[in-house]
């Protein structure tokens, strides 16, 4: 096989990428992947919140920790802050370099050709083989099989037919900042819980979160990007500078990285063509409710990975058989990106409503449900069976005494 010519080319070096070029090589199937950035992962922006779950379904050792984190505090209109601690930790902060690093050297392990500042300009299919023409120095690949793995605005998602870009309503914004504190104050004045505030005057339709790393804090807010009026940094910096919490809780911290993001709020449901699948952001391997990505991204590129493999074993690339990682991670995780979108209307709106919030918070229960689910040890459907009454109810009792 010549050095432009592979089995798979993956395009983007983040989590479902990396995890599916591994899985692939580790099948003795030759892979490429071509990233645009120089160090993967450096300019994500990220909260780097991941579950006890996506290490294990990712194989990420806790050394990649900065902090772990064993519980979780909520904030709504008009309320003390809930805390909801656990006895074990149900998950570990990082950062999405150190976690890019860590799954780039376990790819080039196994195998794979990371080719790092080069971009897709175009591709196309001739007979069974895609051609990928390349800004960089390498110029062209091709493979059977491509790929997608470039996030939110995926190219190979345009060149390929599959989608054109995401709509503004099925899109988040996110702008986060990196807060230098040192680590006995982190320590002292978050210990290992993690901070998410919600109303309207916190974020229009969304949250804002507060995730303590080692000797940093991640601050961020995001918002379905068809509901934003203003920027969001306003907000960001409202929070940062006059507070209660955050002002105190801040005091002292330097702003070292402003960063945005877009991330999808919706899922595709073609994620697949002949002789193409994509994975991750691109695909919409997102939670609509918390935006958690990397679990589904380390989820997906691992089912991509070994339908691939077999699709090549088989010298079968056709979309009827390439079904079949559509069909997997449907029933992997599809029901959580499908009722989170149900819940994001539930949730959000509840949350912004002070009247609303302050029944539902009357019962603890409410809030251990969404605590759970968003640490990561709670179905989505499960959670949306088990809170609508709490929602309801206290929608009711606002209807009859406003009549």
């Amino acid at each position: 096989m010549s050095d432009s010519k592979y089995d798979v080319v993956i395009v983007g070096a983040g989590p479902a990428g990396l995890y599916a070029s591994e899985t692939l090589a580790n099948q003795g199937l030759n892979v490429a992947v071509i990233e645009k950035d120089r160090i993967p992962g450096k300019d994500k922006p990220c909260g780097g919140f991941l579950t006890l779950k996506g290490m294990k379904d990712g194989k990420i050792p806790l050394s990649l920790a900065e902090r772990i984190t064993n519980g979780i505090s909520i904030s709504i209109p008009g309320l003390p802050i809930h805390h909801v601690d656990y006895p074990n930790f149900v998950g570990i902060q990082l950062t999405r370099e150190v976690l890019g690093r860590y799954l780039c050297k376990r790819a080039m392990a196994a195998g794979v050709k990371l080719l790092l500042q080069h971009q897709v300009l175009k591709c196309f299919r001739e007979n069974t083989n895609w051609r990928i023409l390349l800004k960089g120095k390498t110029k062209e690949l091709q493979a059977p099989i491509l790929i997608g793995a470039d996030g939110v605005n995926s190219t190979v998602a345009r060149e390929t037919g599959l989608r054109t870009r995401f709509r503004k309503d099925q899109l988040g914004i996110t702008v986060q900042a990196q807060i230098a504190l040192s680590e006995e104050e982190i320590t002292k004045r978050f210990g290992n819980r993690m901070e998410l505030y919600y109303g309207k005057e916190i974020c229009p339709y969304g949250y804002l979160w507060v995730f303590p790393k080692r000797a940093s804090v991640y601050v961020g807010v995001g918002s379905l990007l068809s509901a934003v009026t203003d920027r969001l940094e306003h907000y960001l910096h409202k929070f940062i500078e006059a507070h209660s919490q955050g002002e105190k809780k801040l005091a002292g911290g330097t702003i070292q990285l402003l960063e945005r993001a877009l991330v999808p709020l919706t899922y595709e449901r073609r994620s697949v063509g002949d002789g193409v699948l994509l994975v991750g952001d691109a695909a919409g391997h997102c939670s609509a409710i918390t935006g958690e990505g990397i679990h589904y991204a380390l989820s997906a590129g691992k089912i991509a990975g070994e339908i691939t493999g077999k699709a090549l074993n088989k010298g079968d690339t056709s979309i009827r058989y390439l079904r079949r990682y559509e069909n997997l991670w449907h029933q992997v995780f599809g029901a959580d990106l499908k009722w989170g979108l149900r819940l994001r209307n539930l949730f959000y709106r509840g949350m912004a409503s002070q009247n609303v919030s302050s029944g539902i918070a009357s019962n603890k229960r409410f809030l251990k449900l969404a605590a759970d689910l968003i640490v990561g040890i709670r179905p989505y459907r499960d959670t949306i069976i088990r809170a609508a009454p709490y929602y309801f109810w206290q929608r009711l009792k606002m209807t009859f005494s406003h009549s």
